[in-house]
């Protein structure tokens, strides 16, 4: 594996196509697709790529937004729309061409994040766990 994982994402412009696929699918999901009634979806999108770009080790990035935490205060962002986020990037990515060890390392990256958006962890008996690779 040569370089960041952004840089194998296809750096900047990669992760904006990846972005923009994620969102044109977030917004025609029935369920996720709620959470985002009424946001300003471009601003939302150029504030993720900025805090992902830092996220998936571009050295050059410099995030200066809200913390995960206050991004989702109130949003009651469920166990499920987590786990189906996560899973629709990884999609997305697989769409793309990603390699799948750079799909692994995304969602570790991702599921990382899960204590800051989700205030209490408690396993959704719904999602398979055991058939979703990290």
């Amino acid at each position: 594996m040569d370089g960041s994982l952004f840089l194998r994402l296809g750096g900047e412009a990669g992760l904006t196509r990846m972005i923009d696929l994620l969102y044109e699918r977030l917004l025609a999901d029935d369920y996720l697709g709620e959470y985002f009634m009424g946001v300003d979806i471009d601003r939302l999108k150029s504030a993720q790529l900025g805090f992902m770009r830092q996220a998936f080790g571009d050295t050059e990035a410099v995030w200066r937004g809200a913390s995960l935490r206050d991004a989702h205060k109130g949003q009651l962002v469920t166990e499920l729309a987590f786990d189906q986020f996560i899973d629709l990037f990884a999609a997305v990515a697989a769409e793309m061409g990603v390699a799948d060890a750079d799909q692994a390392e995304m969602r570790t990256v991702l599921k990382a994040m899960r204590a800051s958006v989700i205030t209490e962890f408690k396993p959704n008996p719904a999602y398979d766990y055991q058939s979703k690779p990290f």
